[in-house]
Parts: C-alpha cells; structure tokens; sequence
C-alpha cells in the first residue's frame, strides 16, 4: 500500500497482517478528491484505523493533527511504525476500542473516519453505534465531516435511526464497499 498524494506521495506504508481491511488505492483516491477542499489544515481522527492510512494519507495532504485509534496492539504497532517511517510527528495512535475511547476522549475534531467490521445489519452494528454515540458531539466541531465504510448501501431506514444532527453529503459504493460521507449539524 502506498500514500496516493503530497508530501509522502509514493511513500509505502505496511499493512497488519491479519484483522484488518484497507481501504483500496481506488477508493482512497476517489474519496479524497471528493474531500480535497476539507482536508488541509484539519484535526482528523480515524477510527478502527488499521494501517492508519487514511489518517497519515490526511496528514501528507496537509491537515493539522492526526488521530489513529484501533484496538488491535499488532495493527497500533504498524500505525506508529508507518508514522516513524514517513517521520509524521503530528499522528497520535492510541489502542482503544472505539466505543470506550468515544466514552472518555476529549478532543475537537473537523474530519472522521469510521471503517468498522464489517457487520450483516447496520442496526446495532459497529457503525450505528459508533455514529449514535452520545458523546460523538462532545468532540466534533460543527460542520464536521464524517466518512463512514459499509458492505452496503445504508438504506433510508437505516439512515432514519441516526441522530438528527447528520446530514448525508453523498453515498457512493468503490468495488465492495459503500461510503457515506456525512456533515455534523449542532
């Protein structure tokens, strides 16, 4: 896997072995042309992070900080190892589930990644929860954007068990996965 563009474009970055799921170059490089005007200079936190490519692909595109949360030791291994390599000082990995770190972590973030397991039901999945959590606003600046990865189109019954607060930007499926890019309205 390599970084698609700016400052590291071209670098490699590792993959953990097992467990993981990156997201493709294709759709790396879709979904960020589609963010092009929302990266640069903003506070990203990437969940169920992985390799910790789309946060070191964020920061390499500009933004402020950068936030990579798995709760695989292996793959935060691979994380800060990328992040030595690439010499990205402004990434921050913590192992953590996502659901607990969300219950305890005070930041301010501007951009989100949530690519979960993939589960059969949105209902009750890893994704539905982690995008109904209670204090997910507590940490997002108004106007946030957040990416969310699914096996499937999320359907508008699904969508209508959500919070009020988001809004659908665009739905849009590369190969396998689906991605809905959502916008945070306080």
């Amino acid at each position: 896997m390599r970084i698609i563009s700016g400052l590291w474009k071209g670098k490699a970055i590792s993959v953990p072995q097992e467990g993981t799921r990156p997201s493709t170059d294709r759709t790396r490089q879709a979904l960020f042309s589609i963010l092009l005007n929302v990266v640069e200079n903003a506070r990203v936190l990437d969940l169920y992070s992985g390799s910790g490519a789309l946060a070191l692909e964020c920061l390499s595109r500009g933004s402020a900080t950068a936030t990579a949360v798995d709760a695989d030791k292996h793959a935060c291994r691979v994380i800060t190892q990328n992040a030595r390599t690439l010499q990205a000082n402004k990434l921050q990995v913590i192992q953590s589930e996502t659901l607990p770190f969300l219950d305890k972590h005070v930041g301010s973030y501007t951009l989100l990644f949530a690519d979960p397991p993939y589960e059969r039901s949105f209902i009750g999945s890893e994704l539905q929860l982690t995008l109904s959590h209670e204090r997910l606003p507590q940490i997002m600046d108004d106007e946030a954007i957040f990416i969310a990865e699914s096996p499937s189109k999320l359907n508008e019954e699904e969508l209508a068990i959500l919070p009020d607060y988001w809004s659908v930007l665009s739905r849009r499926k590369y190969g396998k996965s689906h991605i809905t890019i959502f916008q945070y309205s306080a």
